[in-house]
């Protein structure tokens, strides 16, 4: 498989098993499988308010987060010439241009795929609060504005030939090597979708992962989480498409964890599409929370709660004991 952008395909990266794959830092969204495609478009999903705080800006996405501050995809936020807007519910937002880009950075000081602006008003919205890192199973609220997909599925039959795999239409249902799947449309809309968080990686005993870290020339090093896209029949199942990288991921709690970023795709498959057995990546926030908190004085959770765990208690207790003093929490 194949991690893509509609717009680009740069770079090299390998996964887990020596899994080689083609990674680009250009933007990706919100599709939704059955119906028509534009069942999840016309508001917030149940529990989840913080849909509203996911803006239009230019070809991508960014977050409200509060207290003025903006959260997006650095390659959207980079790929925009001077100063951006973002659009709420047809509401549009200036950026404070007295308030410089911040660009959020890995432990090791390498630049991750995450940046940060401010608006000029604040505004009507909600803070919102970043939960922990999500375990291997979690259901996803994905928001994006991404684009519109066929209204029909398409079914393509796949053929491996001299070290390429090279993929046809066929009518009919799917069949050995087939994939089942849609096209991409050319325009957009804001909608969510869900799906559950899967393995990245394993470990050296060969236990499963959560997590994994990918390199994207003008993106940087970022740690990411993922979701497969499977014909579950559900409704609702999600994954990511064309022209919103930026948008944010939440838990059933409402809480901020991701903004979706990549997807991986098989070896071979058409561009502008989605396929079922696709992988969305999403950075994972709560890597990065602390440096937003010190960046931006703004509290990315309640007081005291240092695992991000939406509760304060003597786990987080142990948490800031052992860190007293180091300047590190």
């Amino acid at each position: 498989m194949t991690l893509r952008s509609s717009k680009c395909k740069v770079g090299v990266w390998w996964v887990a098993a020596a899994a080689l794959a083609v990674i680009a830092p250009c933007a990706k969204g919100t599709l939704v499988a059955g119906g028509t495609g534009e069942q999840t478009s016309g508001g917030p999903p149940p529990g989840i308010p913080g849909y509203n705080n996911v803006a239009l800006i230019g070809d991508g996405a960014g977050i409200y987060l509060g207290d003025r501050w903006m959260l997006s995809a650095n390659h959207v936020d980079g790929g925009l010439p001077g100063a951006w807007t973002a659009t709420f519910n047809g509401q549009t937002y200036a950026q404070d241009l007295s308030t410089p880009k911040i660009n959020l950075t890995n432990p090791n000081g390498t630049t991750a795929d995450f940046s940060i602006r401010r608006l000029a008003t604040a505004p009507n919205l909600p803070s919102l609060v970043i939960g922990g890192t999500p375990a291997i199973g979690t259901s996803i609220t994905t928001v994006g504005w991404g684009v519109n997909r066929a209204t029909s599925p398409t079914v393509w039959y796949y053929n491996a030939s001299n070290n390429s795999i090279a993929w046809s239409e066929t009518p009919g249902p799917t069949r050995p090597n087939s994939a089942l799947g849609y096209k991409w449309g050319t325009t957009r809309a804001k909608r969510w979708g869900t799906n559950v968080t899967e393995a990245m990686a394993t470990d050296g005993n060969g236990q499963p992962l959560p997590l994994l870290y990918a390199t994207v020339p003008g993106g940087g090093t970022t740690q990411l989480f993922g979701s497969e896209f499977t014909n579950n029949g559900s409704t609702t199942e999600g994954t990511v498409a064309d022209n919103d990288s930026g948008g944010a991921v939440f838990d059933s709690r409402n809480r901020l964890i991701g903004v979706s970023l990549y997807t991986y795709y098989f070896e071979g498959q058409p561009n502008h599409t989605s396929v079922f057995g696709d992988y969305a990546f999403y950075g994972n926030l709560a890597t990065y929370a602390d440096q937003i908190a010190s960046q931006t004085h703004w509290a990315p959770s309640i007081l005291g709660d240092a695992n991000l765990d939406g509760s304060v208690d003597g786990t987080d207790f142990k948490i800031l004991y052992a860190h007293y003093g180091t300047g590190s929490k």
